[in-house]
């Protein structure tokens, strides 16, 4: 069918850009584009005969095409498999669920938008308890990508589907699977413009013709496309659409999935709305670091730290008391719906100061207090102290989580999965994990012994027993990364590592060999069959397409999501991140003697 003008252009005999979902003149003025009754039945036709086609066409994938399903079957399983899901676990994958409500899609199961569907099967299939086969998850992916592939046309449920399969492309530990699929989501809003309030859209009272709640689904869905959006460009290096900032956008509500049938309470600001407002923090530390200053003095005295500063504490001053969250009270918060934004809230904020900290704390690699003057000397053991402090902080955070999900714990109010899958339901979490440890790291092995005595005598604590903690601390993170990195390859025991690598294994890797240094520092050894300083490793995150094995000679590196790498320091004697900017710290570093 041949597109029509817009029923504004053709009312007002205008000539039309004929451009979905919006003409030109239609975006120009602000007002909602009336398509043709003709156009939209067509494209209801098409929507509808999606899960014909995508029944009925070829698997792509090696494992759906070894596991196929009658129809009839394949109906009632994916049923089972959603239902399941969502009532055994009625808090799970909060994440992805952030934007949708789960118990609508089960109650309007067969008129909902199929790719949106079978996404959401596709994961129930892998966090289900057990585990479904292989070739059951692959093959509601597979028609999943289908349905995508036939949903060309701009609209709300399919941004939701593909910000949904890029969820699962993270589950399945391959990241850069997914991220097609965002650019697509990242274009779909854009073209949908999602970025503007629905209140303000057009200057027509209501020209969306929304519910409350269907406002408040629309501005969702772009606050967590904005979250993901900025977590994917400040950690890696793929290039996205522009997709602009939620400045023209009311706050979301806290409550969602199970309890949209509750009334609307507007002080319950939910927690995506913060943490869109730290990761635009959390980006400027990264411009910050990527390059190195011009000499160590410079690290000491820059404006452009103070400014950052200055804009974290305020944002700090701005979250509600009962956001924060602690070993002591952590049972009792994580009941609510919000625990995926809760965690990584209280994860992002301590990390994003022992971020912008990291050069202040490398300097006491090189200064010695009596060398830099009392000003400079207090000024830097007061940021010394305070990445330290948040550092365990977030340690104790996770080792309280372990506790919670190891079987045998009274697990009183709250009811955590024993197995991997509640950990791959806030996997994003590790990003401030990580910064933690390469605190504790630098802190145990870099660090001067005169900074560390300064340490010990001010906090009035055994220097043996806070490093034993620190350290208990770091193979905790260890231990939850080690779960990680099985669980999205698809095991759920941890008793020996995966062999096919995902984005968990460099990072493993990594704190790895941070604990081991570390280790060997403290018990004052030297290494015999570790890694020398002739033997440099570069630790990558490797990349393949789902489901498909990857030749060890066609094999694609990318580098690894973390918020700042390691700023050019080598981890027990070789180990590098494979990430911009290393280099060019690394050489910075060596003109004042290396670290």
């Amino acid at each position: 069918m041949r597109p029509k003008p817009c029923g504004r252009c053709k009312k007002h005999r205008k000539k039309c850009s004929l451009e979905r979902p919006s003409c030109s003149r239609c975006l120009r003025k602000n007002v909602l584009c009336e398509y043709d009754e003709g156009w939209d039945e067509f494209y209801e036709k098409r929507v509808k005969d999606t899960d014909v086609k995508v029944a009925t066409s070829t698997s792509a994938s090696p494992q759906a095409m070894d596991f196929d399903l009658p129809a009839t079957t394949s109906f009632i399983l994916t049923m089972a498999i959603l239902s399941q899901f969502i009532q055994s676990h009625p808090f799970k994958y909060r994440h992805s669920f952030c934007s949708v409500d789960p118990v609508s899609i089960v109650e309007n199961f067969w008129t909902e938008a199929p790719e949106l569907r079978l996404l959401y099967c596709a994961i129930a299939a892998t966090m289900t308890e057990p585990r479904q086969p292989a070739q059951v998850c692959f093959y509601f992916y597979d028609r999943a990508q289908k349905a995508l592939s036939y949903s060309e046309y701009p609209r709300l449920k399919t941004v939701q589907a593909l910000i949904v399969g890029t969820n699962f492309a993270l589950l399945s530990g391959q990241p850069m699977v997914g991220m097609n699929m965002f650019a697509k989501a990242c274009n779909m809003a854009m073209a949908l413009r999602l970025d503007v309030d629905p209140d303000c859209f057009g200057s027509e009272g209501n020209p969306l013709n929304l519910s409350e709640w269907g406002k408040e689904e629309r501005r969702r869905v772009y606050w967590m496309l904005r979250y993901s959006y900025k977590i994917i460009t400040m950690s890696t290096s793929v290039v996205l659409p522009p997709v602009p900032d939620c400045h023209k956008l009311k706050p979301i509500f806290g409550n969602i999935g199970n309890q949209l049938s509750s009334p609307l309470t507007p002080e319950l600001t939910s927690p995506v709305v913060y943490l869109c407002s730290l990761l635009n923090i959390l980006g400027d530390i990264g411009d910050f670091t990527s390059l190195p200053p011009r000499s160590l003095e410079d690290v000491l005295t820059c404006e452009t730290y103070s400014a950052i500063k200055n804009r974290l504490m305020i944002w700090l001053s701005t979250i509600p008391p009962s956001f924060h969250l602690n070993p002591m009270n952590i049972n009792v918060e994580l009941n609510g719906i919000e625990r995926s934004g809760l965690l990584n809230l209280m994860s992002f904020s301590k990390a994003a100061i022992c971020a912008l900290n990291r050069p202040l704390l490398y300097l006491t690699a090189f200064f010695s207090p009596d060398l830099i003057g009392e000003v400079a000397t207090k000024f830097l053991t007061s940021r010394v102290f305070e990445s330290l402090n948040n550092a365990q902080e977030i340690t104790a955070l996770n080792s309280a989580m372990l506790r919670l999900t190891i079987p045998g714990f009274n697990h009183k109010l709250i009811s955590l999965s024993s197995d991997s899958s509640f950990w791959k339901e806030h996997m994003l979490i590790y990003l401030g994990y990580f910064e933690a440890v390469a605190t504790i790291w630098f802190f145990v092995v870099k660090t001067q012994p005169c900074w560390r005595r300064r340490y010990f005598f001010d906090s009035m604590a055994i220097e043996s027993a806070v490093v034993e903690k620190l350290l208990d601390g770091v193979a905790d993170i260890l231990k939850m990364l080690g779960i990680l990195e099985s669980g999205l390859s698809g095991h759920d025991s941890i008793t020996s590592r995966p062999e096919k690598a995902n984005m968990m294994t460099p990072l493993y890797d990594c704190v790895e060999g941070m604990l081991d240094e570390m280790k060997r520092v403290v018990a004052k050894t030297t290494t015999k069959d570790g890694v020398t300083k002739d033997e440099m490793t570069l630790l990558a995150m490797e990349v393949s397409d789902l489901g498909i094995d990857v030749d060890v000679h066609e094999r694609v590196i990318r580098p690894p999501w973390v918020f700042l790498g390691l700023l050019g320091a080598k981890v027990n004697g070789g180990l590098q991140l494979y990430r911009p900017g290393e280099k060019e710290w690394e050489v910075f570093w060596n003109e004042f003697g290396g670290l």
